[in-house]
Formats: structure tokens, sequence, C-alpha cells
């Protein structure tokens, strides 16, 4: 007879009395059950024949979540073969594209050196013929626009888009891009535009109330930009909801936390964010840190105090915020996925395509190893670099991994940003890794209220 047994990637994060049940989440399947109190205290005795005789249903139902696993499975042994096919699968391409390095905002948190360039002529031949070069091979390809303000371009996203659609017309290929913007030009004539490019994902970033965000996200040479950010957006509405945008578009609205507007969010969600939007826009919050702390982080270099917590740690609460982002009217846009990859960088077959034509993984470094050559090939110049990056091993469980053996978020990290794990010598663990029970929580309820 086979054997089972629970799986070592169950977390329970929530027990209710009343109804003698509790819930799991499996973070190897990413999926959530709720079983009665009676069962789970017969799975932790082991005694998983009972539960498959007395509660089959149950058991079944278990069983395809990942909850109960075959006695003879080596999760960590299935976790290494996931994280190490998916890494180095090369069906899917996907390209982030530094359209310039210019923009018309002076965010005083931002990271990036604004200067007066874009990608030319020579380097958009070049990423075609990358593109065409890779055509034969792939089944889909994703292009991020990114910048500076990447909507400084939208003769260069045109240009780009038209071509590679036509690439992946002609070989039966998967298109989707994606764009992130500060909003400021997304009116509803550029958004329409965005859609006849296939983009299916937009992320516009606030930072909370009006008098906190024109004070963080002004224009370059003064001036505030939140109520053109609103007006656009509620020009895109007077049009468009999430009912006749196209099936999986995601719209978000990333929120940045600083030490400066935390205390506003509440009142800023109840009263001065226009309430319309709630059928267009996901809301998320993002907490700014100083550089290096939390892969997600912006990369800070700034020691200002009214905008930065001390030791680079936050001090205020995201999954509050998120909670009252939800209740009642707004959408959170972030559930628990497992890809066994934590960021796409980590892709064998995912690039940053610099503005001068050069290649690397991550768009927040913006390191490169090499460069697209004439011909649309990757010339590998930093091979070290490169080789470092693609071989990150988190299943070593040495060094800095050490912790990662026993960690029941491993499937969720994977041992973190590779960013930090490159520049500071140390894992970036999941956001959330110290109030999973909390987040998970949230996450539920926001689930089971959309099925509702």
């Amino acid at each position: 007879m086979k054997k089972y047994k629970m799986s070592n990637y169950n977390i329970v994060f929530d027990s209710d009395s009343k109804s003698n049940s509790l819930w799991l989440f499996n973070t190897i399947s990413g999926s959530m059950v709720n079983i009665k109190q009676e069962i789970y205290d017969l799975l932790k005795k082991n005694k998983i024949d009972e539960v498959k005789a007395d509660y089959n249903d149950v058991f079944v139902n278990l069983k395809k979540n990942g909850i109960i696993q075959d006695k003879n499975l080596n999760e960590i042994n299935l976790l290494k073969y996931m994280y190490w096919k998916t890494k180095f699968s090369q069906d899917n391409l996907n390209l982030s594209i530094t359209l310039t390095k210019d923009c018309n905002f002076d965010c005083k948190y931002c990271y990036e050196k604004k200067e007066n360039i874009s990608l030319s002529d020579d380097v958009v031949k070049r990423i075609i013929k990358f593109v065409d070069s890779k055509s034969n091979t792939i089944n889909s390809l994703s292009i991020g626009w990114f910048g500076g303000e990447p909507m400084l371009k939208m003769d260069l996203i045109e240009n780009l888009s038209v071509n590679l659609m036509n690439i992946c017309r002609n070989k039966n290929i998967s298109y989707s891009s994606y764009i992130t913007t500060n909003g400021y030009f997304l009116n509803l004539k550029n958004f329409e535009k965005l859609l006849s490019f296939n983009v299916n994902n937009i992320q516009v970033t606030v930072d909370g109330a009006k008098k906190y965000h024109d004070k963080l996200r002004p224009l370059k040479g003064g001036g505030g930009t939140y109520d053109r950010i609103i007006s656009n957006l509620l020009e895109i509405r007077s049009k468009y909801s999430r009912e006749n945008l196209p099936k999986g578009f995601l719209f978000d609205l990333r929120v940045n936390i600083s030490e400066m507007n935390k205390s506003g969010i509440d009142e800023w969600l109840k009263s001065e964010f226009p309430k319309e939007l709630k059928d267009l826009v996901n809301i998320y919050f993002a907490k700014i840190f100083l550089d290096g702390e939390q892969g997600s982080a912006a990369s800070i270099n700034s020691l200002d105090k009214n905008l930065f917590p001390e030791k680079r740690r936050a001090s205020f609460d995201t999954i509050e915020m998120q909670k009252k982002a939800n209740e009642p009217s707004f959408n959170m846009s972030r559930d628990l996925r497992t890809t066994f990859i934590y960021c796409g960088a980590e892709y064998y077959n995912s690039y940053t395509i610099l503005v001068d034509g050069g290649i690397g993984k991550c768009g927040v470094t913006m390191d490169k190893f090499g460069e697209l050559s004439k011909n649309g090939d990757i010339v590998i110049t930093e091979k070290g670099d490169y080789i470092d990056w693609m071989t990150k091993d988190p299943f070593t469980f040495k060094g800095i991994f050490k912790e990662c053996e026993k960690c029941k978020l491993l499937p969720l990290c994977m041992g973190g940003c590779g960013r930090i794990i490159k520049r500071f010598g140390k894992k970036g663990c999941y956001p959330y890794k110290n109030e999973m029970e909390k987040y998970l929580k949230m996450v539920r309820d926001s689930l089971l209220e959309k099925q509702n």
C-alpha cells in the first residue's frame, strides 16, 4: 500500500474554535485549504491512513493541493528540480527595455542617474535582430518598457512594438508587454495606444495623498504631479473598467510608503482617492528602504529620516494598510504565486537591455555583463559576473543560505534577491517572512471576498 506524509512546507495560519477548523497554506503548491481540527490532529500524528479511510474526499483534496505528499518524495530535491528547470527554460524570452534615461520627474528617492539619452536607431535594429534570431526557439515573448520615464518615448514603444509583434505573428509566438510609468503622460489617448501594442499590465506609482505625493514626486524643475496623474486615471475610467478591458489586463497602482506619508494613507483612501477608480486599478503598497533592504525595495542613496526609517527597517505595517485598501472597495493586486524563481531577472532567457545596447540581468542595478552586437547576438564581456548571477544556488545550505534548508518559505523566495546577494553578500528574504500568518489571512480574506 502506498504511504503518505505531511508536506514539510505547510503553514497553519488561522484557526476557529467555533467551527473547530483551521486553514493550511502549502508554499510549494500555493494552495490554501480549510480542514477540521480533528483531521489535522490525525495528520500531525502521521495517521494519514485513517484520514484516507474515514475522510477520503478530504484526503484526495489534501493530496491534490500538496498538503499530503508521497512518503518517498524528497521535497528539497523537488524544489531543486523545479528551480533549475524553470531557471534554464528557453521557451520564453523576457526583455526589459530601457527606452531612455531621461525623466520628467524629480523624485526625492530616485536611484537612477537622469541623462538625456535614449535608444538609438542602431540599438533598436539590434533588438529586432536579436528577437528575430530567437523566434525559432521560443513560444512567447514578453517585453517590459522602462526608463527613466518610458512614455517620454512613445515613438520608440510604437516602433519596437510593431516590429516585434510582426515577428511573433509570423512565427505564431505569444506576445505581451507591460510598462512601469509615473503616469504623467498616461492620458486616454496614450492608454489606448498602449492597448493596441498589447500592453497587458500597467503600473503607475503615487505616494499617497496629494500633499505628500507632490513633495516626493515633483516635476523636474518644480510643480506638483498628483492632480495630473489622477486626472489621467479618471479620464481612462470614463471609458474603461475591469469589465471592458482585455481579459487578464492588470492596472496596478503602486503606493510607495515612507516615514513622511505613512500616517496619511488611511485618510487618503477614505476621502481623497476617487472611489470610482476601484473598478480600474489594483492598489498595492511598497515600503521605501535604503539601498539593499529587501528585493522589492527601491535603491536609495539618501539619509533623510523624514523619508526613510532608521537602520533601513520600516516602522509601519503595509499589511494593515493593504487590509484598509481592500475594505470595502479596492482590489489587492498581489496574490501568493509559487513560480520557483524569486525574480524574472534570474531566468536564463531574461535580459535587461540598456540604452547603449548593453545587456544585463537586473533592471535596478543595471550592471551589464555584455552587449548586443550589430548582428543582434549577445556578446558576454563580463563572464565572471554573468556566471555568478546564473549559478546562484540556494540549495547549498551554506553561508547566507544556511537557514534556508529548514525555512517553510523557501519555495516562495528560492534564496531571495540576486541583486542583494551580489551587492551586499546577504540574502533578501521573503518580504512577509516575519508576518506570514497575518499576510496569509489577508490574502485568504481577499480571495474569499472575490468568490462571493
